[in-house]
């Protein structure tokens, strides 16, 4: 018998799950000792999506998929225990809509999209859409154009990653290379990190964006869902100048309303931390980013990333000390910047004004991109290590070579930009 569950998939294992989650959401209401039996089962399940038989991801696309499942074990009793979303106490509420409201509002909404729980910083649909007179085939056709174009990125993106001989991998990206430190590295080690950084997250990005697009086009298309429920997937880089805004703001908010719900168990329920205070605050962060660690790292182990662990779980948790550090700058800058403005003459102070804002982004920015370059490299460098290093399914820049793509790929920025009125 285990020996037959040993060799159910991962992804087999996360739509039992999934259908379990939905037919209790639509059947059983809050507090229900049903909901409370999924606990110990949904655990069990996770366990054997966890050290059942591994995986070798080759894509983006499979990381994800593989490393979903403790993600959703965390979403799926949020749903049933944490929150108890209530569908059936409203009696004017039909099965089909019960049904309709478990699938696409809660089991497989992570931002909960269109319900009261919908998480904050939420992009607002592109004014693009503003007086089109079919909005719906506009918002089908940009989503599939950007599609193909993001596909095309990832590809440029992993194959700048994984264009190394075997000797030149193991020398960039070779075992505690990330861990070198400002008195040991070298200026072409960090040139290294800085350009891997760069590479890394817009290629990323990208990668995540892909399912996000067709997957609403399709959806959209065949009307089970309008264009109002898929606001965009992240939001503009220029809000990423401060770290706080880099992931609050810019990234993908999809673990944010779980991992959220958990935190504020264990600091306000559990420990009875005041919601204003400081170390509150900061609790919250990093129980929210060691979960997201966690997540992660079940991502790792699917991927048969064995010496990334300490890694991965330093990154995210970093952002921690990187908040800290942030808000004690901010708060030194702000008290002071007052009095020193104070001390300029009409005309000086007129031009500060003017000029500050701009001086401030910029070092803001230099701060995001120089504390990424220090911290990505202990998360990404066991994947870039990996032989063969994550790819896309079909490869344009194999077939076409990357000077073609790359050209393909401005010009299609233009395109959309021209056309669409996409932005980063």
């Amino acid at each position: 018998m285990l020996f037959a569950l040993d060799n159910i998939s991962n992804g087999n294992w996360e739509d039992i799950r999934t259908v379990v989650c939905i037919l209790i959401l639509v059947t059983t209401k809050k507090g229900s000792i049903v909901r409370l039996a999924c606990i110990p089962v949904f655990t069990a399940i996770l366990y054997l999506q966890l050290w059942g038989s591994s995986t070798s991801a080759s894509t983006p696309f499979q990381v994800s998929s593989e490393g979903r499942s403790l993600g959703n074990y965390l979403h799926h009793l949020n749903l049933l225990v944490l929150i108890g979303v209530d569908l059936k106490t409203d009696a004017t509420h039909s099965l089909w809509s019960r049904l309709k409201s478990a699938v696409f509002y809660y089991a497989f909404n992570l931002r909960g999209i269109g319900t009261v729980h919908q998480t904050k910083n939420i992009p607002e649909l592109p004014r693009y859409f503003r007086g089109k007179s079919n909005p719906k085939y506009e918002f089908i056709l940009r989503q599939v154009t950007i599609g193909f174009w993001e596909y095309l990125v990832a590809d440029l993106g992993l194959s700048l990653l994984r264009r190394l001989s075997d000797e030149r991998r193991s020398r960039y990206y070779g075992a505690g290379e990330e861990w070198i430190s400002w008195t040991d590295g070298t200026a072409a080690q960090w040139r290294l990190r800085f350009l891997a950084t760069l590479v890394f997250w817009p290629t990323l990005k990208v990668a995540l964006d892909i399912g996000h697009r067709f997957g609403s086009a399709l959806l959209t298309a065949t009307s089970m869902t309008s264009m109002s429920e898929w606001p965009p997937m992240f939001g503009s880089i220029t809000s990423a100048y401060k770290l706080r805004n880099f992931w609050g703001k810019f990234w993908h908010q999809f673990p944010r309303w779980s991992l959220t719900s958990y935190s504020n168990l264990i600091t306000r329920e559990w420990l009875r931390i005041p919601k204003q205070s400081l170390f509150g605050r900061y609790l919250n962060n990093a129980i929210v980013f060691a979960l997201s660690g966690a997540v992660h790292l079940a991502a790792n182990w699917k991927s048969n990333i064995f010496d990334g662990d300490v890694g991965c779980c330093l990154f995210y948790l970093s952002f921690v000390v990187g908040y800290i550090i942030e808000d004690f700058i901010q708060h030194i800058w702000n008290s002071g910047k007052g009095r020193m403005i104070g001390t300029l003459s009409p005309s000086a102070m007129k031009k500060s004004y003017s000029v500050l804002p701009y001086l401030e982004k910029a070092v803001a920015v230099a701060w995001v991109l120089g504390f990424l370059t220090i911290v990505t490299p202990w998360w990404i460098y066991p994947y870039l290590r990996q032989q063969p290093v994550l790819t896309v399914p079909y490869s344009f820049v194999d077939t076409f070579g990357m000077t073609n793509m790359l050209s393909s790929a401005g010009l299609g920025a233009v395109f959309l930009y021209q056309v669409f009125e996409a932005r980063p």
